[in-house]
């Protein structure tokens, strides 16, 4: 194995910001993951989204309202949590449902916000010549975190 890294997902959690209702995605990121995003930072800051819990940032929608510094309270099983929006980004590798925004942030604040500590996705890069044998194993152990 060359590379893993994961991330956490909860979808379409209703959300309030400045008195408009959304459904939202969160997604966490991990340090890789960070680096990409880079590319996409419009503005704000991604060090301070992977270090300070409780922040994010939001994926540019065309028909949001939500701004840099703005506080975004999502309803978590009936509890109402907030994120910080430190940074937005111009787009992100995932496919959100239409009307639906999408916030990125550290596993730390997914699992603050969530209450959730197991990944939803786990991505593996392998090393030249890994066999057939190499993939089962990291299948089983796989099992333990998903």
């Amino acid at each position: 194995m060359d590379l893993a890294y994961g991330r956490k997902f909860a979808y379409e959690v209703p959300s309030v910001t400045n008195g408009v209702e959304k459904k939202m995605d969160l997604i966490s990121y991990e340090p890789y993951q960070f680096d990409w995003a880079e590319d996409y930072l419009l503005e704000g800051s991604l060090e301070s989204v992977q270090t300070d819990v409780g922040t994010g940032l939001i994926v540019y929608a065309s028909q949001s309202t939500i701004q840099i510094g703005d506080t975004v309270s999502l309803n978590i099983n009936g509890q109402s949590k907030e994120i910080k929006i430190l940074g937005k980004l111009s787009d992100c590798p995932f496919y959100s449902a239409a009307g639906v925004g999408t916030i990125i942030c550290s596993k730390d604040t997914f699992e603050e916000i969530t209450g959730e500590s197991k990944y939803t996705i786990i991505d593996v890069q392998l090393a030249k010549g890994a066999t057939d044998e190499d993939v089962y194993a990291i299948r089983q152990m796989v099992d333990r975190f998903v």
